[in-house]
């Protein structure tokens, strides 16, 4: 028997943009999902944090514009997704929920890979080297990463 979770928005807002409440919805189905990692993703009891960024189209000066460079990008409709849960335990997971018939990725890493045997936090080019010591991992640099930086 299936007990939905029925994350709702608590605050904040939609914006009226649909995807959002489909993502909700994807969230809300996780436990009858096809891929184990997905099912158990998601502690019952604790509140998701959902963020939205959107695409864009960049038609001229790619990533210039950090270091105050004129561009030429437009926003698409599409945009990435992600819900963040509190853990109990100094762990990471991440898990990337592929399109229709493509592979889910899942990975895991506790928190103090971060950081040396003295206690400190890890350099960016050793951070580099946790992530490229296995190939299907790569991926997870993206969003693992950012924790360090914040860690920092």
């Amino acid at each position: 028997f299936f007990s939905a979770l029925m994350w709702t928005i608590v605050e904040g807002s939609t914006h009226n943009l649909d995807d959002v409440q489909d993502f909700i919805s994807l969230l809300n189905a996780l436990p009858q999902h096809r891929c184990q990692s997905a099912r158990e993703f998601l502690l019952k009891d604790r509140d998701v944090t959902v963020a939205r960024a959107p695409g864009r189209l960049d038609v001229m000066g790619g990533i210039a514009d950090y270091s105050g460079s004129l561009v030429l990008q437009l926003p698409l409709n599409e945009a990435t997704f992600v819900a963040v849960q509190t853990e109990a335990r100094p762990l990471l997971q991440v898990l990337s929920l592929g399109a229709e018939g493509e592979e889910d990725l899942f990975f895991e890493l506790p928190l103090e890979a971060f950081t040396s045997k003295g206690g400190s936090l890890i350099d960016y080019p050793s951070s580099r080297q946790l992530f490229q010591r296995e190939s299907s991992q790569h991926w997870a640099a993206y969003v693992a990463g950012v924790f360090l930086v914040l860690m920092k």
